[in-house]
């Protein structure tokens, strides 16, 4: 097998790990390595746990017994897994032909750069130029979209290596034989299994996701209204670039949404935009797989990452919540799969594809903006380590990340128009949340608190908001909190002896989508946010699959023959179990009960006046009083399906009803409970009117009123 010492290793080159050698216990005792991975795990489980427990856990220091559990479990945990061996995995990926590990392997420039793909470079530039140019007026017109596809489809076909297989491993199991006889399925199981488990994971997460979407979470909040009007917007024909209401959004969930009314018997309403987010949290399921296994070579590392992207309730809440947020674990996780395979291989395509992704990752999230430059300065330390080993320049590695940064620039082209027509307003979310404007005396020590919640998050501090979290909640479960500092260890220790870059590229690029919360220094009290750290999911749930992995691995190393894999499968059976209850528990009974009484019960209302305009003409004839701090009056048009019914038949005084006084038949009115001065109202107008109180599920109730008008006012 390849043993990963290929184009990404770094330069210094080290003696084997005396570290190593003092934990590499006798063959004989090993077993009592596994007693110690078992006894760690349970350890760092029990004192995770009890930091899990806490109702606000970043408020004060754990207790010395919570500390000592935890840190002493992972510390053992470590300290079995690599007397075990767990970190010398041998890559099971595509091995790295000669030259493109070799920064001195001559490079020819009439094969990177001929006639044909110069003339497309030509052509694609200029193309580019014009989509910049033509998409104006932050609107996505017809021929600046022309040419912006243009230039993405003529760049890509001109480099493209065409003779290269799209699909090369799997080509290999059906050489040597084109029948059906055993040892050829044999190969072919070899080959496709994985696809089968990636298959069955992504299946799991499915239903997570998806698994009474209509009801988890039940109610908008006012961000979703304003999304949902921008569908609308999309819907009658305005394709904005950037949508500038409420602060301004990326359009990623709204032009998905946009698609699902269009395209499907969907309507527009919060499903719609629930389910768009949620496709995209699937899809981030296999995409984690393919980064993973791109960066460390191991297909059950990968499986496992993939599967706790899968259960996760932080992933869960994100694909779930119909926002933005659900769409940058997909955009960080593609992105960084094309750049891994890049890196590793020197592959052209690898790198035209991940500018693509790089570019389109612009469009989904905020907090995605902070990648490029991460990007750019992993290519550039790849490029100083070739050039002190070699003592050249690789040219081919230059070549092709200059068209992988071309290509995120054409792709990005729309939206840096508006960015530079509109700096104000593009900008206006960072800058409201960094140092710019008043708000922040010393940064110094805003900065290390962000940073120390941040690093903590997955383990101790968690997010205070409602929406996106059970408050003060870690992000990661009690399980996966543990089997993350252990995988981080293994990380480390793989990385040190092994001397390769890939596996450090993860907590790297872990800790840059850490970023958009870490600096968001003018509110403190927010961090961590879970939302703003939404592309550190692919990246965080491999750590833990680490974790996973060394368990399973060192138990079947722990004991002979049978009995440790029958050990392993046992053990990572079990913790794929717990995992699996704790988060499904977690968000469908904890998120639930803890985001329902936080977010006003628009559907609720609306389905008392459906239920009502059934039998009495039509939801023309029901209104809804205003009060303060209550409902969004648009929320309750969009579940009722008439958004001009916000504009019609919302009254902000009661005074607004004197002209239905005359209107034939009844009309219902909603009020809110304490709306003691609008009920008197209908009571001294409507004497036979009939008011009652409406019991909810939700537990919040509110009055109904209807009444039959007798004429007159």
């Amino acid at each position: 097998m390849h043993d990963g010492n290929d184009g990404m290793t770094v330069a210094a080159k080290g003696t084997s790990s005396r570290l190593a050698a003092v934990l590499r216990w006798p063959r004989g005792h090993r077993w009592w390595a596994g007693v110690g991975l078992v006894a760690g795990l349970a350890l760092a489980v029990l004192g995770q746990k009890r930091l899990w427990d806490e109702e606000a856990p970043y408020a004060t220091a754990p207790d010395t017994t919570t500390l000592a559990l935890f840190l002493g479990g992972a510390a053992l945990f470590i300290v079995s897994a690599l007397a075990l061996g767990v970190a010398s995995w041998a890559r099971d990926d595509e091995p790295v032909p000669a030259a493109a590990s070799d920064p001195a392997a001559p490079v020819s420039s009439w094969r990177w750069l001929a006639p044909w793909r110069a003339a497309g470079l030509a052509l694609a530039v200029p193309l580019g130029l014009l989509a910049f140019l033509l998409n104006d007026n932050n609107t996505f017109t017809p021929a600046g979209s022309f040419c912006w596809i243009g230039a993405m489809a003529v760049l890509l076909v001109a480099f493209w290596e065409w003779r290269r297989p799209l699909l090369p491993r799997l080509r290999w199991p059906l050489r040597r034989d084109n029948d059906l006889a055993p040892r050829s399925l044999g190969r072919m199981a070899a080959a496709f299994w994985p696809f089968f488990a990636v298959a069955a994971v992504t299946g799991l997460g499915a239903f997570f996701r998806l698994y009474d979407l209509a009801g988890v979470p039940q109610d908008m909040v006012s961000d979703h209204v304003e999304k949902i009007l921008d569908v609308d917007e999309i819907l009658h024909g305005q394709f904005s670039v950037y949508f500038p209401r409420l602060e301004g959004r990326e359009g990623s969930v709204m032009y998905a949404a946009a698609g699902l009314v269009k395209f499907t018997p969907l309507h527009m309403d919060f499903f719609a935009l629930k389910l768009a987010s949620a496709l995209a949290g699937i899809l981030a399921i296999p995409a984690t797989y393919l980064m993973a296994r791109a960066a460390l070579g191991s297909r059950w590392v990968a499986l496992l990452a993939a599967f706790l992207v899968a259960v996760s309730y932080w992933p869960v809440i994100m694909s779930r919540f119909g926002m933005r947020i659900g769409f940058t674990p997909l955009a960080v996780a593609v992105t960084l799969l094309f750049l891994f395979q890049g890196l590793r291989h020197n592959r052209r395509n690898s790198f035209l594809l991940g500018g693509l992704a790089l570019g389109l990752g612009m469009y989904s999230y905020s907090g995605f903006r902070v990648v490029p430059l991460a990007v750019a300065l992993v290519v550039a330390v790849k490029l100083a380590s070739d050039l002190l080993v070699a003592r050249r320049v690789n040219w081919l590695l230059l070549g092709n990340g200059l068209l992988m940064g071309l290509m995120a620039l054409i792709v990005f082209a729309p939206l840096g128009r508006y960015a530079l027509d509109s700096p104000d307003n593009y900008w206006f979310r960072v800058e409201t949340l960094s140092t710019r404007g008043e708000g922040v005396d010393d940064p110094l020590p805003t900065l290390a608190g962000n940073v120390k919640n941040a690093l903590l998050m997955f383990n101790w501090t968690g997010d205070q908001n409602s929406w996106v979290n059970v408050p003060h909640q870690p992000a990661l479960d009690y399980v996966a909190g543990a089997l993350f500092v252990g995988g981080l260890g293994v990380l480390a220790v793989r990385s040190w002896r092994k001397r390769e870059a890939p596996p450090l590229f993860l907590p790297f690029f872990l800790a840059v989508m850490l970023l958009p919360t870490v600096l968001a220094l003018r509110f403190p009290d927010q961090n961590p946010s879970f939302a703003r750290t939404s592309g550190a999911v692919p990246l965080a749930m491999t750590l833990p699959a680490l974790g996973i992995y060394a368990l399973g691995s060192g138990l079947r190393r722990a004991l002979p023959g049978v009995t440790g894999l029958a050990a392993a499968v046992l053990a990572v059976g079990a913790v794929a179990v717990v995992v699996t209850v704790v988060n499904f528990r977690v968000y469908f009974d904890d998120y639930d009960e803890s985001y329902t009484p936080h977010v006003p019960n628009a559907s609720e209302v609306a389905d008392v006046v459906s239920d009502w305009a059934r039998e009495n003409g039509g939801i023309e004839n029901a209104y809804l009083k205003v009060s303060p701090y209550w409902l969004d009056t648009r929320a309750v048009a969009i579940e009722l399906g008439d958004l001009g019914w916000n504009k019609t038949n919302v009254l902000f005084e009661m005074e607004q009803a004197l002209p239905l006084l005359s209107k034939p038949g009844p009309q219902l009115y909603v009020l809110h409970l304490q709306d003691e001065e609008g009920l008197a109202w209908l009571r001294a107008h409507y004497p036979t009117g009939v008011a009652q109180t409406v019991i909810t599920p939700s537990g919040r109730p509110f009055m109904s009123f209807v009444s039959k008008a007798e004429g007159g006012g």
